[in-house]
């Protein structure tokens, strides 16, 4: 509490300074091209310190009324007409004040004499000069304000990002989870050999889950060895009633993706494609890649039962959090095209290292 009163009090000190340094600078330089070598800047000099409080009330007054109530409110006319009156108002009572009381035998002879339109300009350069400073002021005050505000905007949307990806990797791990239970479930209960197996690669794949998921990106190689594991884990589970291709093409060694992003499209085909199917299912997974393109195409046929519903067709919760985690993540730098026919549903992702 007491160090903010000393900052205050030493900022108002430092204004203050700047102000008496602003006028002692009209006092001191002005009168030099008023007198234009005549000798008589010292008498200029009088003259101006005896104006010059009738210019601090203009501008003053300009400062912390015409410009707050009319400038800033966009009412330019009127702060232009307001600012007119006022300065004019006030040079009538400086040329009143130096004939009528200082030099009264002058009065009649010098109140309106030649010099009153020079008096005039000079006076409202003043006055400019002021009002210049001050809305230069307000200017680099409202661009840091500004700049200030875009940091604070662009800082909430990153954390609103966050959010939002840490929301929906939370969606997509209890959905991967149970449906790798159920797999291990309905082979437990027919008391498969294929089990320990099956449990082996949910532990590796639980692994990738919980040490990898949480980075920002990881080697492609990762992310695709996860899907190998769990294109094993479905194969144990069907056996020769599902026709699986698997295709790698090109080299990703040195491709990053983002954790998790990839398997909803797999697990997809496998929800809708080998899982309602009575016989006959096929499922193909092809990748490639290169330094700068990575493209995953993922088709399985469709046996679609009339009851399902169209978005279930298109892949529910799954390809609906991928989508929004691409649109996050790689915002103009994938394509995602998804094919619904009458027998096959087809995916193409592709996703670009750097912006196109």
């Amino acid at each position: 509490m007491i160090m903010n009163r000393i900052r205050l009090n030493k900022h108002k000190g430092i204004r203050i300074l700047y102000h008496c340094l602003f006028w002692l600078g009209i006092l001191v330089l002005l009168p030099i091209f008023v007198s234009k070598g005549s000798g008589d800047y010292f008498r200029q000099v009088g003259l101006f310190a005896i104006t010059l409080p009738f210019d601090m009330i203009v501008v003053y007054v300009s400062f912390y009324i015409l410009i707050p109530n009319f400038l800033i409110q966009k009412k330019i006319f009127a702060f232009i007409l307001l600012f007119i009156i006022t300065g004019l108002l006030f040079i009538l009572l400086q040329r009143t004040f130096i004939y009528y009381v200082l030099y009264p035998e002058e009065a009649n002879s010098q109140f309106f004499a030649r010099d009153l339109p020079g008096f005039i300009l000079i006076t409202f350069i003043i006055y400019g000069i002021a009002l210049t400073v001050k809305l230069l002021k307000l200017w680099f005050k409202k661009n840091q304000e500004l700049n200030e505000m875009n940091r604070n905007k662009l800082h909430i949307e990153l954390k609103l990002k966050e959010a939002e990806l840490s929301l929906l990797k939370a969606q997509l791990h209890p959905h991967f989870l149970f449906n790798t239970l159920n797999n291990l479930y309905g082979l437990t209960l027919e008391k498969s050999d294929q089990a320990p197996a099956i449990v082996l690669r949910i532990s590796d794949m639980l692994n990738y889950m919980l040490h990898e998921s949480n980075q920002t990106t990881v080697p492609m190689a990762k992310e695709i060895k996860y899907l190998r594991d769990y294109l094993d884990l479905e194969k144990l589970r069907f056996g020769e009633e599902l026709k699986l291709d698997f295709k790698e093409e090109g080299n990703y060694a040195d491709f990053e993706i983002a954790p998790l992003i990839l398997i909803p499209f797999v697990e997809n085909a496998f929800k809708h494609g080998a899982r309602v199917q009575t016989e006959g299912a096929e499922i193909s997974v092809q990748i490639k890649a290169d330094s700068e393109l990575f493209i995953l195409r993922v088709e399985n046929s469709v046996e679609l039962d009339p009851r399902q519903k169209d978005n279930e067709k298109s892949g529910g919760l799954g390809l609906a959090n991928v989508k929004k985690r691409l649109e996050l993540l790689y915002k103009g730098r994938y394509i995602l095209d998804i094919d619904n026919k009458t027998d096959t549903f087809v995916i193409r992702l592709e996703i670009r290292k750097h912006g196109a």
